[in-house]
């Protein structure tokens, strides 16, 4: 009897595990359709209306202070989520403690940004954005720590809520601030309200939850920080190679390319939505369950990462197969150069989901380390690529981000191999049959979309929608269970509707 009801509370305890993973899972995808939403509809009308040259000036102020954040973050937010999700009773002491950390750390990065800004033949107008930027980034940084305890405890709620609410207010009040007639200046400023805004929301949302113990201890700081560095190195290193391509276009070439650029990036970026809900989902779960076997979590893994990468194949290659049209029906002639752009980037896209993922699990299992020698290495390969290709693409061609964007295909189908050969138990001989199942899906999809493009953009869209998952499971690439649970999932989005 006794161990009948040992094994029963063992299976009610694992229930109740996946019930909330999942409730989680599809608080992030609420909330992840929600942004998604609202960023779209910021990228379709904002550009449009500022033109390239502006929305350049903001993608240069953008991928100049993203590097620096990570700089000042310090690697503190993952190292956080994994710390609180082991020790929940640490929480207020761990915040505060990363709290201090990053407001010291701001102050050098401000010096940073003025000797980039001063070094540049930025007109004025760039220069406002520039600084506009680095005032922004000191809420930003002072909130990460509150969004790391709430993914380590598995509030999902708070956690998008805050995604959403910085959503909301950018895309509404941006949308009518250019409708108005403001430029890009009055864009820039909104950003860094809505950031000290949100930052409020968050310590607010904090205090019932987390007790933070504000007696600092400068060695108790310094040990943290220490801790943090190899999370340090990769992020810094990531986000440098994340955001170089923009700021390099911005010494090589004009504002206007930079904005071809940055419109494309933008619209990849908004497929991301995938691997983000399953990452964060996945992290602080991964974490806690990892018992020293490397084998095993890659083995747990396995099921997420690979549905991911099967859907990232068919959402790639149809936005590529529309890209050109929907360009010149969204933004007119002013972003003729984005269409071949976006083309080239969204070749990345499956690469991209399955980097991404590969970083969570070596997280979990404190193997960071391996991951930033990669990224160290791509960064190199990367920025080698720009140098040449952008100066090259600009003479040849009058558009330097198309080499920017086969920089980025190039480095990330490089870290994808990498990433195989490291994680040699992640992905199995089915694995790869199912991968090649969705290619196969994926690729009769694609000649489908061409085959009905006279009949209009709609039209090419709902074929797309509708042959890949009907091949895609007839042909066992994605099973009818892993559809239940998506589905399971998006309907406990409720939490997500209102931030409470």
């Amino acid at each position: 009897m006794i161990v009948e009801a040992g094994a029963n509370t063992e299976v009610r305890a694992a229930v109740e595990s996946r019930r909330r993973f999942l409730h989680g899972l599809g608080v992030l995808a609420g909330s992840q359709l929600v942004t998604w939403s609202l960023t779209l509809g910021w990228t379709i009308v904002v550009p449009r209306i500022l033109g390239p040259k502006a929305i350049g000036e903001l993608t240069t102020a953008t991928s100049a202070t993203s590097i620096l954040l990570t700089i000042v973050e310090l690697g503190l937010t993952v190292l956080l989520v994994r710390k609180i999700a082991q020790n929940r009773g640490r929480a207020g002491e761990l915040i505060a403690t990363a709290l201090l950390i990053q407001a010291v750390l701001y102050l050098p990065a401000v010096g940073v940004m003025g000797i980039f800004i001063g070094s540049q033949h930025f007109d004025a107008e760039q220069r406002i954005v520039l600084w506009l930027a680095t005032a922004a980034m000191l809420p930003t940084i002072l909130k990460l720590p509150f969004q790391s305890a709430f993914q380590a405890t598995e509030n999902m709620g708070r956690y998008a809520a805050t995604a959403v609410i910085t959503k909301l207010l950018n895309s509404f009040v941006g949308i009518a601030l250019v409708v108005l007639g403001f430029g890009v200046i009055a864009l820039a400023a909104l950003a860094a309200a809505i950031e000290a805004f949100t930052l409020l929301l968050n310590f607010r949302w904090a205090r019932p939850h987390f007790k933070l113990a504000w007696q600092l201890n400068a060695r108790r700081a310094a040990a943290l920080a220490v801790e943090s560095l190899p999370f340090s190195a990769n992020y810094i290193i990531h986000s440098t190679y994340l955001w170089i391509n923009a700021v390099l276009l911005a010494i090589f070439t004009s504002a206007t390319v930079v904005g071809w650029y940055g419109v494309s990036s933008r619209l990849v970026t908004t497929l991301y939505f995938l691997p983000v809900i399953v990452s964060t989902a996945m992290l602080p779960r991964l974490s806690a369950s990892f018992d020293g076997q490397f084998a095993a979590l890659q083995a747990r893994a396995r099921p997420a990462i690979e549905l991911i990468i099967v859907l990232g194949l068919p959402i790639a290659t149809g936005a590529a197969l529309v890209g050109a049209p929907l360009i010149a029906l969204v933004y007119g002639s002013r972003f003729s150069g984005s269409a071949v752009v976006l083309s080239i980037l969204l070749a990345s896209v499956p690469f991209c989901y399955f980097n991404i993922l590969i970083w969570q699990v070596l997280v979990a299992s404190s193997r960071q380390v391996i991951w930033t020698k990669v990224m160290a290495g791509a960064l190199v390969v990367n920025v080698l690529l720009n140098l040449v290709l952008i100066n090259y693409c600009q003479a040849r061609f009058a558009n330097g981000a198309i080499g920017a964007a086969i920089s980025v295909v190039v480095t990330e189908g490089l870290m994808s191999v990498a990433g195989v050969l490291i994680l040699r138990d992640l992905l199995n001989r089915a694995s790869f049959l199912r991968l090649g199942r969705a290619t196969l899906a994926t690729i009769v999809m694609a000649a489908v979309v061409v085959s009905v493009r006279t009949l209009g953009l709609p039209v090419q869209i709902l074929a797309g929608i509708v042959v890949f998952p009907t091949l895609a499971v007839a042909l066992r690439a994605i099973a009818v269970e892993e559809i239940r649970d998506v589905y399971v999932a998006v309907r406990r989005r409720r939490a997500v509707g209102v931030p409470a």
